[in-house]
């Protein structure tokens, strides 16, 4: 479900998809954060890197691992003018990460 929004916040439904990829650098600050940040270091457009940040959402009890091997997260990705926000992000795995989204 990506939304957009400006710095004020102001959000509007998006329908078109952009792609891209590249290798992302996340700082956790403890080992099962509430929230990380990051960046993503990518080869299209002016090749500055993106801001990220990510916090976790509330998942059924049923779906928790003990061992933090599968989480949900909204990951908002910052680019100038406007902000992304992903929700619904999978994060599986316990030391080491992936996210599908």
């Amino acid at each position: 479900n990506p939304r957009s929004g400006d710095d004020n916040g102001n959000n509007s439904s998006s329908t078109s998809t952009t792609i891209i990829s590249g290798q992302a650098i996340f700082c956790w600050h403890k080992i099962d954060p509430e929230w990380f940040q990051g960046y993503l270091s990518h080869d299209t457009g002016n090749r500055k890197p993106i801001g990220l940040l990510a916090e976790q959402t509330e998942i059924d009890e049923c779906l928790e691992c003990q061992d933090g091997g599968y989480r949900r997260i909204k990951l908002t990705v910052f680019t100038k003018p406007k902000k992304l926000e992903m929700t619904e992000i999978e994060w599986t795995g316990g030391d080491m990460m992936v996210l599908n989204g």
